[in-house]
């Protein structure tokens, strides 16, 4: 549906044709159900990875005083990044 998604799939893939046939519900179901096929003893399915991954970097931020005893000390803003954009799920 997003054409620079697909003009870029579509280089990443050696030129073959996207398939266009599936809305994004039946395309949600049909992974699902190869999934559910892929971790059944009773099918076999090429296999396939599926990886997850945070979609945003997780971030916190707090104030730190640096002489807690000191009356006027100004506190320090820290922002720390706990977990990078894409970091994969344990």
């Amino acid at each position: 549906r997003i054409p620079r998604v697909q003009n870029e799939l579509v280089k990443s893939l050696g030129g073959i044709e996207l398939g266009k046939s599936l809305n994004t519900d039946e395309a949600a179901a049909m992974g699902g159900v190869y999934q559910a096929a892929a971790l059944s003893k009773g099918y076999r399915v090429k296999k396939f990875i599926v990886k997850d991954a945070n979609q945003y970097p997780i971030n916190v931020q707090f104030e730190r005083h640096a002489d807690p005893t000191a009356e006027n000390s100004e506190p320090k803003l820290i922002d720390r990044t706990l977990f990078q954009r894409n970091n994969l799920y344990p």
